[in-house]
């Protein structure tokens, strides 16, 4: 993914939560789904998410960035949250996505965006991935700086 896809809102934003799916059923793997399962199920207004990422690698629109998520409770305010699709299998088109969604974050906010997993501030398992590592984030949750001009 060269593209640049984020475009930063209006609304004030200090840190990414980042999410899986729960699911490594195929059929599952779209923003629609999620969206169906949010709306229909849990009678929220829309998906949770702002981005969705299948597992081809593919970055899905969600919610608009311009709305806070409704993904990771208590937590929602200020923040941008993404989700990869699947459970316990990931692919690496999928973290080569996700690393360059939140490059592109992390540069259009000067590095001053924390990255976070939802594990951290509820209790679950979520994500399962290991997004310290992949985004080689320091122990505040902050990409380097030399990412942003790499």
């Amino acid at each position: 993914m060269n593209d640049q896809i984020f475009e930063k809102p209006d609304r004030f934003v200090n840190k990414v939560f980042l999410h899986h799916s729960a699911s490594d059923h195929e059929e599952h793997d779209d923003i629609e789904v999620i969206r169906d399962w949010h709306v229909n199920h849990n009678g929220w207004s829309d998906v949770g998410y702002h981005f969705f990422i299948k597992k081809d690698g593919t970055i899905q629109l969600g919610r608009s960035l311009e709305v806070q998520p409704a993904s990771q409770k208590g937590h929602n305010k200020d923040s941008i949250s993404i989700c990869l699709s699947g459970l316990h299998v990931y692919t690496a088109q999928q973290m080569k996505s996700l690393k360059e969604l939140c490059k592109q974050i992390n540069l259009l906010y000067y590095g001053q965006v924390t990255f976070h997993g939802h594990k951290e501030v509820r209790p679950t398992k979520c994500p399962y991935y290991d997004y310290k590592r992949i985004l080689e984030l320091d122990s505040n949750g902050k990409m380097k700086l030399g990412d942003l001009y790499e």
